[in-house]
């Protein structure tokens, strides 16, 4: 946690926000720290999928980092509706409760 941090380079609370999300065993495994925080230094340039993904994923720097831009995305790609806010939860891999 204390090389995420110090990679990190926060400069108030609110950056601390991306750390608890990133220090996971699926962002740590994938490449997806070394992603984000390549984009927030602007050492990597940042690269969508699909230009309606920019907007959704902007301010995580192209990287799908929580559940809400998880939900985002299927409503904005695949025109899904969603009433209740877990319709999407099996897409992501996460176990409901």
């Amino acid at each position: 946690m204390t090389n995420l941090v110090k990679d990190l380079q926060p400069k108030g609370f609110v950056d601390l926000i991306p750390t608890v999300a990133l220090y996971r065993p699926g962002p740590l495994g994938s490449g997806m720290v070394t992603d984000f925080i390549d984009g927030l230094h602007g050492k990597k340039e940042v690269v969508y999928m699909h230009p309606l993904l920019e907007p959704i994923l902007k301010e995580t720097f192209g990287v799908v980092l929580y559940q809400e831009q998880v939900m985002q995305i299927v409503q904005v790609l695949a025109g899904v509706q969603s009433r209740t806010g877990g319709s999407a939860a099996p897409c992501d891999g996460e176990e409901e409760t």
